[in-house]
């Protein structure tokens, strides 16, 4: 058997109940169907976890990957998958982050780590090479996600690369997420409250092998025409200065920044502009120290470290800055104070939350405040107020130690609404989880992208808005050929069945990245939008390169969709549908800023929600994959099963079928 180059060709399984530790081959039918990353983690969750699975049961399963372009040469070659059943929201939950410790995993020997089961006491995984234990992890339990890593440091040295939970996945909200030892988080669906419920600390790795590439030298001109191309890009210089922050000025600009707890955009009767503007990215960098910091395998460093010392105050902190979205979440509280955030990030990251999912429950906390729902005997006398930082620290704590209306919080914003007593029109969600750091209302590609992402309402689910990228000074042809093509209009605000392909396309792009293990930011999602080829062909190449087997970029598209239609029939086996792929009301008609007076069009959603439907294979009334769809994507298996599981199988529509978008759409060319 030749070497395996790119992939290490070994998934770990761990039974933390019995402390059993198995290796088992990461076969090459697995390899070529799914690649990795999320991929793998998707078919790994569907075949070991089902309706009948207690997402905080022993039984559930939380599958941390990478990718066989993860720790290579390969552009932002940094990420780290996970995938659990989400006790967020109850159904397919997955997280992506970056930094260093995807490749140390991959060091070791590992595609994939499979944990199950739970542990009689607090341990860790400690993962050297071969050498596989758990550990007693009392005297970690308790303790900050940086507190944690320094006695890990103290133990086992400095060159150790930890992922891990804080005090708020030791409690079990709902929302608590992982946090590596760089303060990278792997956001969204409860993946640190499911290490919690298995009294799993972390998981802990040093590695020493080699990552075999099997045309190193073709591998090397690739990535370096990357580079070149990646420097030629509009917004290259400006990524590595700003990062995301320039979402502030770009969504305020644009009508998609929420504010107010998504009651409004871009402008409330107390904050507009003028508050906004001390949280744009030339403001905070002009104003605020920042150290430029890279993830293993990127040139954009898209990431600073701040330093607010003395002159902050009790925001005095050193932290990564916060992201744009995080940012966002700040707009979203009528928050203006920079350092306030920065220090808040910090918190959040300390206690291992999410500031997207902790931004919904104190912003809905908040509104429900205000609308009486809740009172002072509610938040033991503390008056909650927009604006007020005091506020959005004070229930971070509380959520985190679940102490007082914090406990009810803890169960993430849509359970706590139900809970007090909250209309359904104050919990904006989708699928469970909260707007995400946008305010969709009025662009109606964005709208199709959140309702139809699998996890929940999400940014990372593919879309792309032709009027906000209009002021681009490269062509942008594929996009026109697209827009072009189908008749879609610019005007953000016009449902049309077109968007469905753009959608899609985004989609596909995307969706590879995150099985490839490299991140979106560094492909068509930022740099690279602007350029007239599409990013699967340069993902084959690489591929190829790197494993010494040929990839096609027809067949990264199958394989895209294979994974978008496994984990479309995952949720679909837990009972949602295409009631459940729709526009809750708060972000459907904009009340404030440019795009107000757009009203939402629910018969032209409807029309987008079928072409989205179709072309995917799936059946466009009822958003259920087809049988022949299913086993034109090597999915057979599933089709039995949803059927065993009494679903009843699409029957309208068309069986997928790639030339329904034409290559050169895609920016494919010969």
């Amino acid at each position: 058997m030749g070497r395996t180059c790119g992939w290490m060709g070994t998934i770990l399984r761990v039974d933390l109940t019995a402390g059993a530790i198995t290796r088992e081959p990461f076969a090459e039918k697995q390899r070529m169907d799914y690649i990795g990353g999320y991929g793998i983690g998707t078919k790994l969750l569907y075949d070991e976890t089902g309706p009948e699975t207690d997402p905080l049961g022993p039984e559930n399963v939380l599958i941390i990957s990478s990718g066989p372009l993860t720790g290579t040469l390969a552009l932002g070659s940094s990420r780290i998958s996970l995938m659990t059943k989400s006790p967020e929201t109850g159904i397919i939950g997955y997280s992506s982050g970056g930094g260093h410790y995807a490749p140390e995993l991959k060091h070791a020997g590992y595609d994939a780590v499979v944990i199950r089961g739970k542990a009689p006491q607090p341990v860790y995984l400690w993962i050297e090479d071969d050498r596989v234990e758990l550990r007693d992890a009392r005297h970690l339990w308790g303790k900050t996600i940086s507190e944690a890593y320094a006695l890990l440091q103290e133990q086992h040295g400095t060159d150790i690369r930890s992922i891990g939970i804080g005090p708020a996945g030791e409690n079990l909200v709902r929302f608590a997420c992982t946090v590596t030892d760089d303060l990278r988080t792997p956001g969204g669906c409860g993946t640190g409250c499911v290490m919690g419920s298995k009294n799993l600390k972390a998981v802990v790795v040093r590695g020493s092998q080699t990552i075999y590439i099997a045309d190193p030298q073709r591998m090397l001109e690739l990535e370096m025409d990357a580079l070149t191309s990646a420097k030629t890009r509009v917004r290259y210089n400006e990524s590595r200065t700003y990062g995301t922050t320039t979402l502030i000025a770009n969504m305020g600009a644009g009508g998609s920044m929420p504010i107010r707890n998504y009651e409004y955009q871009s402008e409330s009767p107390t904050y507009g502009a003028k508050q906004w503007g001390r949280l744009k990215h030339d403001y905070i960098v002009d104003n605020y120290p920042h150290k430029w910091i890279s993830c293993f395998g990127c040139p954009v460093r898209c990431s600073t470290w701040v330093d607010l010392d003395e002159r902050f105050g009790k925001y005095a902190c050193q932290s990564g800055r916060p992201e744009g979205g995080t940012l966002l979440c700040g707009t979203n509280l009528e928050i203006d104070n920079y350092a306030a955030i920065v220090a808040w990030n910090e918190l959040c990251d300390q206690y291992g939350i999410g500031t997207f999912e902790a931004n919904a429950a104190i912003g809905s906390a908040i509104s429900w405040y205000e609308k009486g729902i809740i009172t002072k005997e509610d938040t033991e006398g503390m008056e909650l107020r927009f604006g007020d930082t005091d506020v959005m620290f004070e229930l971070t704590h509380k959520i985190a130690r679940r102490e007082g209306l914090g406990n009810t919080l803890a169960e993430g914003f849509v359970r706590a609404g139900k809970m007090l007593g909250a209309p359904p029109e104050l919990i904006p969600h989708g699928k469970g989880r909260s707007g995400d750091a946008t305010q969709s209302a009025g662009d109606a590609i964005t709208q199709l992208a959140y309702a139809v992402s699998p996890r929940g309402w999400d940014h990372l689910s593919g879309n792309f808005n032709m009027r906000l990228s209009a002021g681009l000074a490269a062509p942008i042809s594929r996009w026109e050929n697209i827009y072009k093509r189908e008749g879609i209009p610019l005007e953000p605000s016009i449902p049309h069945p077109g968007r469905a392909v753009v959608q899609i396309v985004m989609e596909d792009e995307m969706k590879m990245a995150n099985l490839l293990g490299v991140c979106v930011f560094d492909g068509v999602f930022k740099l690279n939008c602007d350029r007239p080829e599409g990013d699967m062909p340069y993902y084959a190449e690489v591929l190829s390169a790197v494993t010494g087997i040929h990839f096609d970029p027809e067949q990264l598209i199958l394989t895209a969709q294979r994974f978008a239609t496994l984990q479309k029939a995952y949720n679909i086996r837990l009972g949602l549908g295409r009631k459940d792929d729709q526009v809750h009301i708060k972000f459907r008609d904009p009340r404030s800023g440019p795009l107000k007076g757009t009203k939402f069009d629910q018969e032209g959603f409807d029309r987008m929600l079928d072409r989205y439907y179709e072309l995917h294979g799936w059946d466009p009334e009822t958003g259920i994959p087809r049988r022949d769809t299913l086993e034109e994507l090597k999915l057979k298996y599933v089709a039995d099963d949803l059927e065993k599981h009494g679903v009843e199988l699409g029957k309208l529509g068309h069986k997928y079928d790639m030339s329904d978008i034409p290559l050169e759409l895609r920016g494919i060319t010969d």
